[in-house]
């Protein structure tokens, strides 16, 4: 599969984690309005023995004194997260949502190769650490886990 840039055609296995974030990175930047700062990222762990919540604590540190939990979810949810968090406060038609929400999954999915994903629970809304809205994922693939994050503070 190839993505077609506007100078040359890059093969999608040839892309990275590092693509994804300059995409998620200008996503939130997109959306700054006023006050309130966005911020949508995505990080890869490397899966080990331990569980993923263990894996997770391990790796990143804000994590680490969480009483966090794991729920299984469909894609379908990922991408209702997706459109929700991409276009914020970016009005365009629908169907170039639709169309860019959908281009953004499929490239998450071939990048990353995940085959599920899991929503993280149990973090404090009100403690204000995560800002004052977020979402976290957690998407895993054979060899990796990803966490994709969007969040936003004042």
């Amino acid at each position: 599969m190839e993505y077609k840039g506007t100078l040359i055609k890059t093969e999608l296995k040839e892309l990275d984690i590092a693509y994804l974030r300059g995409v998620l990175h200008t996503y939130a930047f997109l959306n700054y309005i006023s006050d309130l700062i966005y911020d949508y990222d995505i990080v890869e762990i490397a899966k080990d023995d331990s569980d993923f919540i263990s894996a997770i604590k391990n790796n990143l540190d804000f994590f680490a004194n969480e009483q966090i939990s794991l729920e299984s979810i469909p894609g379908e949810k990922l991408q209702t997260s997706l459109r929700n968090w991409l276009f914020e406060n970016i009005t365009v038609p629908e169907y170039w949502i639709t169309k860019e929400v959908e281009s953004f999954y499929n490239l998450l999915k071939n990048i990353t190769n995940f085959k599920f994903v899991y929503t993280v629970n149990g973090l404090d809304p009100k403690s204000y650490k995560f800002g004052l809205i977020f979402d976290f994922f957690v998407l895993e693939s054979d060899m990796k886990l990803f966490i994709i994050y969007f969040s936003y503070t004042d």
